[in-house]
């Protein structure tokens, strides 16, 4: 199979090369290629590895709604976190693999729902723009952190006897 790869790798005249630090089918981007043959290639070029045995696990997931709208859920809670981590909203998006606009349309989703904006955002230019977390926004981040725990910590016992009814 490696010996596959590297022969289509190198009839693509080596313009394609394993990204470093990401997935195995992810590859660097060949500009002269079209997008359909760029992806043929990374098919054929993926690395086929050993699977173990999937882990069966349990996440419930929280979600605060309001008319069909969801204010706060595990996506736009690991958005505020991502924010908080990297302090720009391009650096969020792009931890997360999602487009800037995505994230920047959840942050106004987020903004509007509550009472207080929960991100504070700063134009960009030269200098980059800022974006960090209210207090407000540290505070609801926090609750929702806890809510999680507490569900996860109340299900345990079912999770435990449901667990070993499952085939392995």
């Amino acid at each position: 199979m490696a010996r596959l790869r590297e022969e289509t790798a190198r009839s693509a005249g080596g313009i394609l090369k394993p990204a470093t630090g990401v997935r195995n089918r992810r590859f660097a981007q060949a500009a002269d290629l079209p997008a359909r043959a760029r992806r043929r290639l990374v098919r054929l070029c993926a690395v086929k590895t050993r699977s173990r045995p999937p882990e069966t696990t349990v996440r419930p997931r929280i979600r605060v709604t309001r008319a069909g709208e969801i204010l706060l859920g595990p996506g736009k809670a690991d958005l505020l976190d991502a924010i908080r981590r990297s302090g720009r909203l391009r650096g969020a998006a792009d931890e997360l693999g999602m487009s800037y606009m995505r994230a920047w349309k959840l942050v106004q989703m987020l903004n509007r729902g509550f009472r207080e904006p929960l991100v504070h955002t700063e134009r960009g230019g030269a200098g980059h723009g800022k974006t960090a977390l209210t207090p407000m926004g540290e505070s609801v981040l926090s609750l929702y952190r806890a809510m999680e725990s507490s569900s996860r910590a109340a299900i345990r016992p079912a999770w435990k006897r449901m667990r070993s009814l499952l085939a392995s």
